[in-house]
């Protein structure tokens, strides 16, 4: 490599000297364990880390770690901290040291190393996963977060976070400590290696009959069922249910690492080994082996789809990287500096082509518009691991920012375009922070859908996602379908423009209050706690009566109920251009569907129609028939796609009908009087619920006591008026080109013009009105029979 090598010390450090003298009084010592066990380690680092020099930002330096050889494995542990400076050095080349990825663990149970000869305390987890890379001959360079920051500073915290992404990818490889050796381990990575080896799933060691071979992948005759087992795979499931994979550090660890391996104890397998056998999972599972009874398919889904969802989200986060890095550069003539002179990109980006000093040279320069690809990038990522866990509530936003940003130079890596590492706000603030700036940078209002208006802590506001609230496994289906989805227009006409009017003041942006709910339908049952829909016998009957009153809510009757031969009346819907039945169906699939083959999400077509009626009818039959009758629909591919995302989806959002005839569906919060409507730079409908009416006076904000509707203040506000209006230009493009405006929607008005009246309104959530999703807003908009007018949302 070129650049500076690397010189580790490599004398033994002093013995340990005395760090900390500790309180004399036991019961207060008792009572206040926990904050002087917190103290006692802080002073450690800060008494070791004051004998260090300060590390130069400039150069991007960072500390390193000289873990010492030791004979026997019980000997203390031993090491010495130097600095190494990552923009002396080409990232074309890997440094010479190792990143240890790993969870903390419990950090009120320590054990004592000794660091330049002072005392550490470090965790449990810590100090065994250091006891099994200690070799015995000779030292070993790595770089360990809890050992390399000081993590009792501020400031220094902040930078070495920006440098974290340079940090993992220029390292040789990152080392995935997942604990020492137990439950079976070593079966466990046996059995990653085994489905690596592109078998059938009945040639896996789940079945212990095999099966017969014109019995072919999985006919649907219970009867032919080979007896399976699932106890091979236990240990493989203990395995992944390690803390390591549910942290949300571990994410930006894997995606921008060289080479990764997975340590359990003394044993490694390569990280790579773990992708291939997710790699012939989906090939299996979707291919050949998509039609393995339902019974064994729905154990190989747990067992495998568990190794198949861990490893993808890693590898699909990685891929979509390397496209930002494939398409968001360009290669443009620089003049001046020697050529290498500065070869100081990530992994090559800015390495200029061969030529002589002074003269023009090729470099990879960023795309005007790559700014907005990471913060969309950033936006999918976050919401992708939402569900990892943290011990700090800002690092769900400040533990991806590395893997979001890709740097044309080293002198790049500690900026972000959207949100900067600052551990001296709370997590509400870089919470409301980055959905603010990501309005004003991308003009869309894309971060509102994942805003949950019920999962919120005191002090969110409704609009502003909550990264630390707990999610559930059911919001997969709805997140495809309207998270994920880009499918609709329905007034993405004009950007978003907002003005963030402070903590106490909420969102000023613009909208159209269309309609009200006056009915909210009912749902099949109250979901479980992972928010998903019952197969088993006894809930099964509730699903034709919910359907039919969904149908009898939109005007779709009977003359007979509940049988197939019934005589269906209906009417046409609102917009008078289809069936009530049809529209009914598209509603309560927002509209949206998969093909068989790829999976990939679509707007609904005519074609689609068939399949809905073959699932009525069989809905119908369900109570009269036995339970196999349903398992049996449910081994239909269509069948079974319609029933999972129709009850799915009701799981989370209702199905309302409008004053104006019109039908939705909306979040489950969903109360009769609330407003449906659109606000500018949003591709759906938006649930509203009027809490507060303002009067603006200048440059002010005032609270209105009379104002109609509820009389109480939401809980993330306060009565106190901010002290003014800050606007900030907004980007004025996604790609970087100049917006073509066709409509002629008025513009957003600044705060001396505002109306003297503005309503404020919580954020309920996403709403799919049928329709109207395709911009048709934007014609009653400028026809006058709707009001583009300002809103707060608070």
């Amino acid at each position: 490599m070129s650049g500076p090598p690397i010189s580790p010390p490599t004398s033994q450090p002093k013995r340990f000297e005395r760090a900390h003298a500790y309180p004399q009084n036991p019961q207060w010592l008792l009572q206040n364990r926990d904050a002087v066990h917190a103290n006692l380690i802080a002073s450690m680092h800060a008494r070791i880390h004051s004998t260090l020099p300060p590390l130069d930002e400039s150069t991007q330096q960072i500390r390193l770690v000289t873990l010492h050889r030791a004979p026997n494995r019980a000997d203390s542990i031993s090491i010495s901290l130097f600095p190494f400076s990552l923009a002396l050095s080409s990232s074309d080349e890997a440094a010479p040291y190792e990143c240890l990825s790993y969870t903390w663990g419990d950090t009120r149970i320590t054990r004592l190393i000794s660091v330049n000869g002072l005392p550490l305390g470090i965790t449990y987890n810590l100090h065994e996963a250091l006891i099994h890379l200690r070799r015995e001959t000779d030292d070993r360079v790595l770089w360990v977060d809890a050992l390399c920051i000081n993590q009792g500073d501020v400031a220094t915290r902040n930078a070495q976070v920006k440098l974290m992404s340079a940090i993992y990818s220029r390292a040789l490889r990152v080392l995935i400590w997942l604990g020492p050796e137990g439950g079976d381990s070593k079966k466990a990575l046996e059995t990653l290696r085994v489905m690596g080896e592109d078998r059938h799933h009945s040639e896996m060691p789940i079945y212990t009959t095999p099966i017969a071979p014109d019995e072919g992948e999985g006919g649907n005759d219970d009867t032919k069922i080979p007896q399976f087992s699932a106890e091979p795979f236990y240990p493989l499931v203990a395995l992944l249910h390690r803390p390591w994979w549910g942290r949300i550090w571990t994410v930006q660890e894997i995606v921008v690492a060289r080479e990764a391996r997975i340590m359990v104890g003394d044993d490694v397998i390569a990280w790579d080994e773990l992708v291939r056998a997710a790699m012939m999972v989906r090939k299996h599972r979707f291919g050949c082996c998509a039609l393995v009874s339902l019974r064994s398919q729905i154990l190989m889904n747990t067992i495998m789809g568990r190794v198949l969802e861990l490893t993808m989200r890693f590898e699909t986060v990685r891929r979509k990287r390397a496209q930002l890095r494939d398409e968001g550069f360009e290669e443009v003539d620089v003049e001046g500096a020697e050529i290498g002179e500065k070869n100081n990109g990530e992994r090559g980006l800015g390495a200029s082509t061969e030529g002589k000093s002074g003269s023009k040279r090729k470099e990879r320069m960023r795309k005007p518009w790559l700014h907005v690809w990471e913060t969309k990038f950033l936006l999918e990522s976050v919401e992708e691991f939402r569900a990892n866990m943290c011990t700090d509530d800002r690092d769900k936003l400040l533990g991806l920012l590395g893997i979001c940003k890709v740097h044309s130079r080293v002198e790049d890596v500690s900026k972000h375009p959207i949100l900067e590492p600052d551990y001296g706000k709370t997590a509400e603030e870089l919470y409301r922070q980055l959905a603010v700036n990501m309005i004003r940078q991308t003009g869309s209002l894309q971060i509102f859908k994942h805003a949950n208006y019920t999962r919120r802590r005191p002090g969110i506001p409704s609009w502003c996602p909550d990264w630390n609230a707990p999610t559930y496994s059911g919001q997969s289906i709805v997140k495809k379908m309207h998270i994920q989805s880009s499918a609709y227009e329905a007034f993405v006409h004009r950007k978003a423009k907002v003005e963030d009017l402070g903590p106490a003041g909420g969102l000023k942006l613009k909208g159209v209050l269309w309609d009200q709910v006056e009915e909210v339908g009912g749902m099949v049952s109250k979901p479980d706690a992972q928010g998903l829909y019952s197969t088993a016998d006894e809930d099964v009957h509730l699903y034709q009566p919910t359907l039919k009153s969904w149908e009898r809510m939109v005007g779709i009757s009977s003359e007979v109920e509940y049988q197939v031969d019934e005589k269906v009346k209906e009417g046409t819907y609102v917009t008078g251009s289809q069936p009530l039945s049809e529209a009914l169906y598209r509603t309560l699939m927002l509209d949206m569907t998969a093909d068989r083959g790829d999976g990939r999400q679509r707007r609904m077509i005519s074609a689609d129609l068939p399949h809905w009626r073959r699932f009525r009818e069989w809905i119908m039959q369900v109570p009269d028939k036995d339970h196999s009758f349903f398992v049996r629909g449910l081994e239909q591919h269509e069948l079974r796609w319609i029933f999972i995302n129709v009850f799915s989806i009701n799981a989370m959002m209702r199905l309302v009908r409008t004053k104006k005839g019109y039908i939705a569906m909306t979040p489950a919060e969903t109360k009769v009087g609330d407003w449906v409507g659109v606000l500018a730079g949003g591709q759906n409908f938006w649930t509203l619920r009027e809490v507060l009416t303002y009067e603006t006076e200048g440059n002010s904000i005032l609270f209105n006591e009379d104002s109609e509707g509820e009389a109480e203040l939401p809980r993330p506000f306060t009565v106190t008026p901010p002290h003014g209006l800050q606007r900030e230009p907004v980007m004025s493009s996604i790609s970087g080109h100049e917006e073509a405006d066709n409509t002629s929607l008025p513009d957003m008005q600044s705060a001396d013009e505002m109306d003297e009246r503005v309503k404020a309104f919580e954020l309920v959530g996403f709403t799919y009105l049928h329709g109207l999703m395709d911009g048709e807003m934007v014609d009653k908009v400028n026809s006058g029979e709707a009001k583009f007018e300002s809103l707060i949302l608070v």
